[in-house]
């Protein structure tokens, strides 16, 4: 769902760089989103909140925290 549905709508956004999602052992999902400015990453951060609060994940929501910050260590091989 979040692969077929919200990443095309995220990556049309203006300043969009990248987006992770990670799914842990417990079944705990955290997101990353990239983003030019800090007034598209959150807009990015209303969308995504839309998008769980209108699908089928909603019930799978137990908690929600979102976080705005500067990239300060990048690694890429």
């Amino acid at each position: 769902m979040v692969n077929e549905d919200f990443v095309p709508m995220i990556e049309q956004m203006p300043g969009f760089l990248s987006y992770y999602c990670v799914a842990a052992d417990n079944g705990t999902w955290a997101t990353v989103s990239i983003f030019d400015t800090d007034p598209q990453t959150e807009e990015s951060n209303r969308l995504a909140a839309e998008f769980v609060q209108h699908s089928e994940m909603i019930s799978l929501v137990r908690r929600v925290e979102m976080v705005t910050g500067e990239v300060v260590v990048h690694c890429q091989h």
